[in-house]
């Protein structure tokens, strides 16, 4: 686990100021996969150029 000194919430300012770039770029980049238990999603992963894409 990271000291909470490196987990520093990013500033309302920065999503922003990246809101455009984010759901015209970013969002539609990846594929993603959902595993799903009765009928209920029960996790996903997402690749980007055939690579996992880290999430949070």
């Amino acid at each position: 686990m990271m000291p909470p000194s490196v987990l520093t919430p990013l500033s309302r300012s920065f999503w922003d100021s990246y809101k455009s770039t984010m759901k015209e770029i970013y969002l539609p980049l990846p594929d993603n996969f959902v595993f799903e238990d009765g009928g209920k999603a029960a996790g996903f992963i997402s690749l980007v150029w055939q690579k996992v894409a880290p999430s949070l």
